[in-house]
């Protein structure tokens, strides 16, 4: 049997079939294109490889042409190389064994470890009155008035790598500074105007250094607590601290009382040793008469500590410094506000009777008021990248020249009861440390014109001076005096 199809089917069928045709052609198409697309595209993706590769290699060849005529250029004397300087190497002789020069060839350095010893003596709070008055007659009440204060070794450290032995400075990109007997004055009230620290430091035995200490101090140091000519600081700590000075105790015994706490700042804080916490006993024959020791320039000791401290760290092996680290602290937070924090309220000092004569103790010097809280939202503190890259990028208007232009009439008179001989050229003298003061090289900290300074010599030999007993070791030769500016300063 056959089956018809009705014509309007058979036309229909037609119909879906081409347009089924029409699609697979366009789809065809659509891939066709695609493809030719990306073929396009690999190729300019391959010519773009290709290009990079050459101006990789461009570079390569460029780099390596440059290098080559930098070395000719240097082999030929042209200087085209970054120079670190010095260029003129008459004044900054030592350049070669600066630790400038380490970290100028890529040494990196960790901060410097500053030693101190000060805790025990802060932690006794408030002293009595009558020591206080002890204090004022030797000359040492305005350092503990200026109280503690913590150190930041990196900002130390920053500022021993632009030290110079050569001038006792520090060289700034706007120009050289340095502390001077007037910042000793100012900011911790040493005297600084009397005769040099120094004596006949005798080779005692230790039963002849526990007599002397029990004659001097009060009390009898263990053997133990003796180390050729040194105290353990904690010696002093331990005795004092379970023997409080009574409020009928006899004025020798109130000496005794002063003399210690004196100890106790000489060898923590104002004059250490690298032992980190012993003090020397020499000092203590010092302290004897009280009214012989306030006559002393204990500010001029203090300093040339300092600058040999200084001179010590900036070579490239060390990795300490012990000194009046403080000082130096108070010194550039006065001077470059750049790296100084912000100080909160200001602590207040209440008045104290000094003893049943109704005379109150004088007020504390300048250095005291940085003995306060500080915000640190605006300073990196204890960062020695931080503290180079401020101290490189130093602008004329960023180091206060006179910090204490404004203030000076404020201060309590034994501040600056030395202001004749602020600006002497001289020896600072303690001991066998002799150091040179050569304020005539920054005139601008006193308001005056700089000019180019005078040459000058801070006789590096002295550096190598060491106590040996009771003699002078200089070098290889012992000397029974040491001679300088013409005068016997010494003998030890």
């Amino acid at each position: 049997m056959t089956t018809t199809v009705p014509s309007e089917k058979v036309h229909s069928h037609e119909e879906k079939i081409e347009v089924l045709e029409h699609t697979v052609d366009s789809l065809r198409k659509t891939v066709e294109e695609l493809q030719k697309t990306q073929d396009e595209k690999f190729l300019q993706f391959e010519d773009r490889f290709q290009n990079l590769e050459g101006m990789q290699s461009g570079i390569s060849k460029l780099q390596s042409k440059e290098s080559r005529g930098i070395r000719v250029a240097v082999d030929r004397g042209a200087g085209h190389e970054l120079h670190p300087g010095p260029i003129d190497e008459t004044i900054l002789t030592l350049q070669y064994d600066h630790r400038s020069t380490a970290i100028w060839r890529g040494q990196d350095f960790e901060p410097l470890t500053c030693r101190r010893c000060d805790g025990a003596f802060w932690r006794l709070g408030a002293l009595d009155p009558r020591i206080q008055r002890l204090m004022i007659q030797v000359g040492f009440y305005g350092v503990y008035k200026a109280g503690h204060i913590q150190l930041d070794h990196a900002l130390i450290t920053a500022l021993v790598e632009r030290w110079r032995q050569e001038t006792h400075t520090f060289h700034l990109p706007v120009g050289e500074a340095t502390v001077t007997l007037q910042d000793v004055a100012i900011m911790w009230g040493l005297p600084i105007d009397g005769e040099p620290v120094t004596g006949h430091d005798i080779a005692r035995t230790t039963e002849e250094w526990q007599a002397m200490c029990e004659e001097l101090l009060g009390f009898r140091p263990p053997l133990s607590a003796f180390d050729s000519g040194r105290l353990k600081l904690k010696s002093i700590e331990d005795h004092f601290e379970v023997e409080p000075l009574q409020q009928d105790a006899p004025g020798h015994i109130v000496e005794c009382y002063a003399r210690a706490h004196i100890l106790q700042l000489l060898g923590g804080l104002l004059l250490p040793d690298a032992s980190n916490n012993k003090v020397k006993l020499m000092f203590l024959p010092l302290l004897r008469d009280f009214e012989a020791a306030g006559k002393l320039s204990w500010g001029s000791a203090v300093l040339a500590s300092l600058y040999r401290a200084l001179c010590r760290a900036t070579k490239s092996n060390v990795d300490g410094v012990c000194g009046p680290l403080v000082l130096l602290q108070l010194w550039a937070w006065e001077r470059i506000p750049l790296i100084r924090p912000e100080r909160l309220a200001p602590r207040q000092h209440p008045f104290i009777l000094a003893s049943d004569d109704d005379q109150f103790l004088p007020a504390p010097p300048y250095g005291s008021r940085w003995d306060v809280g500080f915000k640190l939202e605006k300073v990196g503190m204890h960062v020695l990248v931080v503290y180079r890259d401020m101290l490189d990028c130093m602008k004329d208007d960023q180091f206060v020249w006179q910090p204490y232009a404004d203030v000076i009439n404020t201060l309590p008179d034994y501040c600056i009861s030395g202001h004749q001989i602020w600006q002497t050229v001289s020896p600072l003298i303690c001991f066998d440390v002799v150091e040179l003061h050569f304020p005539d090289r920054v005139l601008r900290q006193f308001g005056q014109h700089q000019s180019i300074p005078a040459n000058c010599d801070t006789i590096r030999d002295l550096h190598s001076v060491d106590r040996v007993e009771d003699r002078i070791l200089i070098g290889c030769s012992i000397t029974d005096n040491l001679l300088i500016c013409g005068q016997t300063v010494m003998p030890v």
